[in-house]
């Protein structure tokens, strides 16, 4: 991670190239490097990274009897070829970072800041640089306070290197809290104002913290509902505004609706790609009079309604209270036409500034705004629709799909093969008419996977997979016997023998899918159809 190099660089824990000489004891090897080390009551151990590129393993470097010394590191390093890693057994290094003069940085190369004249570590010169433009601060005068402002802005060295999307999530995920849980007891049933009333309920616990609910699609239906309840979309289908809902701002709903959208992008849950441009670029800077709104903004269809009967007629008599009462005090006339329209914008999008105000110190739980205001362009697509449609479709399941199939050759094989087309055949026939039925392949992989979005860190999307397996030895005496699946393996076992052809299992996938949101509806369902 950037930003944990730069903190154990500026706190003299770096990365060191060392010289090691086959004589060297354990207390000479590492502490004329790392001062730090000699005081560490509770010891420390060598590691060594296993296997080939990504991310790999580390693994104990075990000491001699005397301690580490050179000729074994020489060796376990392979003469200096790998990267050794020094891991505390009892304590925690202290990470405070040094001033530039410290011990540690005698070695590391420098730079002269040419705005304030102070000598900087490379590493930390190109932040330095940029926030000595930005505040225009003279601090020749005192290497100290140089060095102070630094320190005060140094993980934004993180935000100022970040070049795509996915550097952008794996800063936001590195910002949880792995050490504590955020817990959450929810149903399905009115999950968003019960898992509402359950976030803000939690005092012992930062929702910083690593998020513990009891089902898998938390993060799924929450920002589905969150979407739904607190957001109202245009006519062009280019994003939504915030609703006009002082009961929902009372109750700092969208404070926390901030706070799960924060939490959905750092844990891997879907991003709310649901916003207008101009909502996502507020946020950004928090700045209005830098925004510029136009009559596609307005979502609501009260003032969608008066802007068409304004454009639509010279006699504006009837329209005249609903005119005043968007704050419009000119002459209302046929020739002030774009000076009303633009009142009426004004008012539809300025009304719901203080909701957004509410959904930005939402989202800084996790320093998004932060990062959103120095990459909007990066940022953009997490928040904002664009041409590219990214939901999930019968292709990427299938590509993402892996089924465990038997001898090729034999019956059950030729079974598994069968059952893997119609699995296709379902998923296009869904992806072609399924919206009419309210069903969609997202609620398929959702069903199957415990999320309806494709995955968006990077981590995730290497390791996604659904893995199929078949279950041949089902006892066909029962009438109904559902494909079994399991979403923290994302795992689906189907039984063949009750997928013998697609009309069987178009039938039997639609009942699961119907009744296999709740329990109970389950369990209703086998009491009367099946034994």
């Amino acid at each position: 991670c950037v930003h944990t190099e730069l903190q154990l660089t500026l706190a003299g824990l770096g990365r060191r190239s060392l010289t090691i000489t086959e004589n060297m004891t354990h207390s000479e090897v590492l502490v004329n490097a790392y001062p730090k080390l000699a005081k560490i009551c509770g010891g420390w151990l060598l590691h060594k990274c296993s296997g080939e590129g990504g991310q790999r393993k580390l693994i104990v470097i075990p000491p001699d009897p005397d301690g580490y010394n050179g000729q074994q590191l020489k060796t376990v390093s392979s003469n200096g070829k790998c990267t050794m890693y020094v891991v505390p057994l009892q304590e925690q290094i202290d990470t405070t970072p040094l001033p530039p003069d410290a011990r540690e940085f005698e070695k590391m190369p420098k730079a002269q800041c040419t705005l304030c004249s102070q000598m900087v570590p490379l590493q930390c010169l190109p932040i330095h640089i940029k926030h000595c433009k930005m505040e225009h601060v003279d601090l020749c005068a005192s290497k100290t306070v140089c060095f102070a402002l630094l320190v005060h802005f140094m993980f934004h060295i993180c935000l100022f290197l970040l070049q795509s999307s996915g550097e952008i999530l794996n800063w936001i995920s590195s910002n949880v809290d792995q050490n504590n849980t955020f817990s959450i007891c929810v149903s399905r049933n009115d999950i968003f104002n019960r898992g509402m009333q359950q976030w803000q309920r939690q005092k012992k616990s930062s929702p910083k913290g690593r998020l513990k609910v009891t089902f898998l699609e938390f993060l799924t239906e929450m920002i589905a509902e969150i979407e739904t309840r607190l957001f109202i979309d245009g006519v062009d289908k280019k994003g939504k505004n915030p609703v006009y809902c002082l009961n929902s701002l009372d109750r700092n709903y969208f404070r926390s609706a901030g706070e799960i959208m924060a939490v959905s992008l750092a844990q891997g849950g879907p991003p709310p790609v649901f916003l207008r441009e101009w909502c996502f670029q507020y946020l950004c800077s928090g700045d209005y009079d830098s925004i510029q709104v136009t009559t596609s903004d307005v979502t609501d269809l009260e003032f969608s309604l008066l802007i068409e009967k304004v454009n639509s007629t010279d006699d504006m008599s009837e329209l005249t209270d609903e005119i005043l009462s968007c704050g419009y005090t000119g002459k209302v006339s046929a020739d002030m036409k774009s000076n009303i329209i633009r009142a009426i914008v004004l008012h539809s999008t300025m009304r719901v500034v203080p909701v957004l105000d509410q959904l930005r110190k939402g989202l800084q739980l996790c320093d998004l705004p932060k990062v959103m205001e120095m990459h909007p362009d990066l940022c953009l697509p997490l928040f904002v629709p664009g041409e590219n449609d990214d939901r999930v479709d019968a292709a990427f399941i299938l590509e993402n799909c892996h089924p465990v199939l038997s001898d090729k050759g034999s019956v059950k094989y030729t079974k598994e093969v069968n059952v893997m087309n119609f699995f296709q055949n379902f998923l296009q026939e869904v992806e072609d008419c399924g919206e009419a039925e309210q069903m969609t392949t997202g609620k398929v992989m959702q069903w199957m996977t415990g999320q309806r979005h494709k995955p968006i860190l990077p981590s995730d999307q290497k390791d996604f997979n659904i893995t199929v397996k078949f279950n041949h030895d089902c006892d066909t005496n029962h009438t109904v016997c559902f494909p079994t699946v399991s979403a923290c393996t994302r795992t689906i076992t189907f039984p063949t023998a009750h997928l013998k052809t697609l009309n069987e299992f178009k039938n039997i996938m639609g009942i699961a899918m119907k009744y296999g949101e709740s329990f109970d509806n389950v369990y209703m369902y086998l009491m009367g159809k099946a034994c």
